[in-house]
C-alpha cells in the first residue's frame, strides 16, 4: 500500500506540476507512473507474462523461467510504448521540461535497475542468503526509488520553472568532475 501511495502521489502532483506550468508535456510522466502504479496494484505484467510463458516453449537462459521471460515481455512492450510518449512530449516540451525528463529518466533507470537487474539476479540464483539479500535489495531499492520521484517532483511543484538545479546537471557535473563552484550559474541550488 505504501508504495501504490508514493505512485499516487506522483501522478497527482505531475498533473499539479502540469496544470501549474500550462504544459501538456508532463502528462506524459503522468502516464508513465499510472502504468507503475496500475502494474503494481493489478500484476499486469505477472498476469500477462504468465500467459506469454504458457505459449513458450524454449529454455530460458541463465537459470530464469519462463515466466521471468513473459514479465520481461511484458515490461519491455509497455516500456517502448510508454517510451514513444514521453519522446514526443520531449520534442514538443520546454526546456524545463526537457531537464525534468533527463533527470526522470536517471531516477527511472535507478528504478529498472531495482525492478528488473536486481529482479532478474533474485529468480535466477537460488542460494539461499544470497537469494534472501537480493530480494531485500529488489524491494528496498524499488521504494526508495519511488520515494526520491515522489521527493523530485514535489520540489518541481514548489520551485519556479527557470530553476537551474537539475539532477542530470549534478551528476553531469559529478562525471567530468567539475566543481559545481566554477559552474556559475549553474550551481546545485535546492532553494530553486
Amino acid at each position: 500500500m505504501y508504495q501504490y501511495l508514493k505512485w499516487s502521489w506522483i501522478i497527482i502532483l505531475v498533473i499539479y506540476v502540469s496544470i501549474l506550468r500550462r504544459s501538456f508535456s508532463y502528462i506524459a510522466w503522468g502516464l508513465v507512473f499510472t502504468y507503475f502504479l496500475c502494474d503494481d496494484a493489478l500484476a499486469i505484467h505477472e498476469k500477462i507474462g504468465a500467459h506469454i510463458a504458457g505459449n513458450l516453449t524454449l529454455t530460458p537462459p541463465l537459470g530464469l523461467r519462463l515466466q521471468d521471460l513473459g514479465e520481461l515481455t511484458v515490461s519491455a512492450v509497455a516500456g517502448m510504448i510508454l517510451s514513444l510518449l514521453v519522446i514526443w512530449a520531449y520534442l514538443h516540451g520546454s526546456q524545463a521540461f526537457k531537464k525534468m525528463s533527463q533527470d526522470m529518466l536517471l531516477l527511472i533507470l535507478a528504478l529498472a535497475f531495482f525492478g528488473v537487474v536486481v529482479d532478474m539476479a533474485h529468480a535466477s540464483i537460488k542460494v539461499r542468503g544470497v537469494s534472501f539479500i537480493l530480494g531485500v535489495m529488489e524491494d528496498g531499492g524499488e521504494m526508495l526509488v519511488a520515494s526520491l520521484i515522489v521527493w523530485y517532483v514535489f520540489l518541481l511543484s514548489i520551485r519556479e520553472e527557470s530553476a537551474t538545479s537539475y539532477l542530470w546537471h549534478f551528476v553531469r557535473v559529478v562525471l567530468t568532475r567539475r566543481s559545481p563552484q566554477r559552474e556559475g550559474s549553474h550551481r546545485i541550488n535546492l532553494k530553486n
